[in-house]
């Protein structure tokens, strides 16, 4: 039951969490007020399990309760502090097709979502294996996991200031590119290189999360907590599924393997640049 309203909560929050910074945001704005909602929800997810160990330990399980502050605390200030969330006068709410017309047209760039995320938890679950395959401990298992979850988060910095440059289409390419050339690269060494190869090339592969979903409202702005959805929480439920019949080919081809396979995924997902959609992104 808690683990089923913590996901509800989750579905609920995202979507119209990152629609909401678009409509307070200004445009020019709106890549670094996005990137900056990603980075704290990120780094949030990283000291969560530390809280809850160190409440156990403190307090017991019976002491979990405290971590039901926070939320009941910024719920309030959300309700009363936050503006009435509406679209900006000239753009009409979307109307017609509701979700699957949006899904319609973002597609290809859910496609690209999809292909980094699954190789983002992909690497973040099969990884593990592979250092206590080559006798790692459990403290490095949990310390390489924790660095490449925090290099994603701090990646995304640069790169949004990178793609007011470059634009946002050249650095979701160059991020593919990149970290396929260090994913894979990872893959085929080991020990502490391997493991520095996987933090590089997942900070490449994540940094474009916040651009990403710039680019699902930018797309569609009349319709930003559904396009948010799809590039977001669509793109991470089904990248989770599909770690089930990834699993199934680790059983049987090994984890050295499926890590190979997913450093050279994202040269696959390159094929949703060719959909006309990405033309009409800087």
């Amino acid at each position: 039951f808690a683990a089923g309203l913590w996901g509800i909560g989750s579905a609920l929050y995202h979507p119209q969490g990152s629609g909401g910074v678009g409509y307070v945001s200004s445009p020019e704005k709106l890549p670094a007020s996005l990137t900056l909602f990603n980075i704290m929800g990120t780094l949030g997810v990283l000291v969560s399990p530390v809280v809850a160990i160190a409440t156990v330990k403190s307090l017991g399980y019976e002491g979990l309760w405290i971590t039901l502050l926070p939320p009941l605390l910024l719920a309030p200030l959300l309700w009363f502090c936050m503006p009435t969330l509406r679209a900006p006068e000239g753009i009409a709410p979307s109307s017609r097709g509701g979700f699957f017309s949006v899904l319609a047209v973002l597609f290809p760039l859910w496609g690209l979502a999809f292909v980094r995320d699954f190789v983002f938890q992909g690497v973040r679950f099969f990884l593990p294996l592979k250092v206590v395959l080559q006798g790692g401990s459990l403290e490095s298992v949990g310390t390489v996991v924790f660095c490449i979850t925090l290099g994603g988060s701090l990646a995304m910095v640069p790169a949004e200031r990178v793609s007011k440059r470059l634009g946002f289409k050249r650095i979701m390419l160059l991020s593919m590119i990149l970290g396929s050339l260090f994913l894979t690269s990872a893959a085929l060494s080991k020990g502490a290189l391997s493991f520095a190869l996987y933090i590089a090339g997942v900070s490449c592969i994540y940094s474009t999360m916040p651009l990403t979903v710039v680019a699902a409202q930018t797309l569609m702005p009349q319709a930003r907590s559904a396009a948010s959805a799809i590039v977001m929480g669509l793109a991470w439920g089904t990248a989770n599924a599909a770690l089930y019949p990834a699993g199934g080919f680790a059983d049987r081809f090994g984890i050295y393997s499926t890590l190979l396979l997913l450093g050279l995924l994202p040269l696959a997902g390159l094929v949703f640049f060719l959909s006309p959609i990405f033309r009409q992104l800087k």
